[in-house]
């Protein structure tokens, strides 16, 4: 008797989770979706991109669907959208692939096979069985477009370092002029020749100009350097360490200097930054930190307000954002 009741529940379970699928299509790896609305427009396509908008939604056994948020009412540009890669969860990303400009799809999940890019669901995302994630797309972008995007946005990017570096030197004029003298005294000094002078008051000196295209805004870089003050006292390497230190340009995790500095070097440039203080600690400096509270000790400092600072720099590895 208890076996029946099992198998009759099961029977019951499976016709209703039929039911609640009911108008979804299911591709071959398990993706549950249907188009709400066809817009005929052109066709999503590897590395292309998108303009859409979509929200998530919890959905009960009667399959009402409550609100749990998203982006309905504004729209967001996904670029370089890839087959083989996922955004948020395997099964979103092939959903994309099945969409054309104009269309509005609905795709259903069991909570428990979602993947947020292996991040763990948030709390609103708890407490029901299903998930629906609709998606409207307002507009595909061709490989073309896309790489056109890019290169704007990469300019951007690059206009946008340029112009703070400018504009620190102009709300600082007199600290620049200061500056100016200290970096020329230590160009003669040490027979360094000013084969760059930024319109911001930055010096660049090559020992190698490198190799390809200059950088840009968004590169990813690694680079091995050493930090000095104009006393030739050295504050900060990597040598050392045997490991150079990763960024992305136009991310601001560097000084403005050197982000500034990097737009002038290509893969493989070897070169010396004359870094103004205004593009680098400012008239804050860096204190030094006791050894064991790790709080400033007054009036001691590792670099010392309003100073000039002088990075020899190396380009060791170059990854192109795209």
């Amino acid at each position: 008797m208890h076996k029946l009741l099992s198998v009759c529940l099961s029977i019951v379970f499976l016709f209703s989770l039929s039911c609640n699928n009911k108008n979804f299509k299911e591709t071959e790896s398990g993706l549950l979706y249907k188009i709400v609305e066809s817009g005929g427009g052109a066709k999503v396509v590897e590395n292309g991109g998108v303009v859409m908008s979509f929200s998530f939604h919890k959905v009960d056994s009667a399959d009402n669907m409550e609100f749990i948020t998203g982006q309905d009412s504004s729209k967001l540009k996904i670029s370089k959208l890839d087959s083989s890669a996922f955004i948020i969860d395997k099964k979103v990303n092939e959903l994309f692939f099945l969409l054309a400009s104009g269309d509005s799809a609905e795709a259903k999940f069991l909570v428990k096979d979602f993947e947020m890019n292996g991040q763990p669901l948030p709390e609103a995302f708890k407490n029901t069985s299903h998930i629906i994630y609709r998606v409207r797309i307002h507009e595909v972008l061709t490989p073309e477009q896309f790489s056109e995007d890019v290169k704007q946005e990469r300019l951007n990017i690059t206009m946008g370092i340029n112009q703070t570096a400018e504009m620190l030197k102009t709300t600082n004029m007199e600290q620049y002029a200061k500056d100016s003298v200290v970096i020329e005294e230590y160009l003669s000094k040490n027979n360094l020749k000013a084969d760059v002078r930024l319109g911001s008051g930055m010096v660049i000196s090559y020992k190698d100009m490198g190799e390809g295209d200059l950088l840009s805004g968004s590169d990813e870089v690694k680079i091995h350097y050493e930090g000095k003050l104009t006393n030739n006292t050295v504050f900060d390497e990597s040598y050392s360490r045997g490991e150079p230190i990763g960024l992305m340009i136009g991310q601001r995790s560097v000084i403005p200097g050197w982000e500034q500095g990097l737009l002038n070097c290509r893969k493989g440039t070897k070169a010396t930054f004359l870094i103004p203080s205004y593009l680098a600690y400012g008239p804050n400096g860096i204190p030094k930190s006791d050894p064991v509270t790790r709080q400033p000790i007054e009036g001691e400092y590792v670099i010392p307000a309003n100073s000039v600072l002088i990075f020899n720099i190396e380009v060791d590895e170059v990854k192109i954002n795209n």
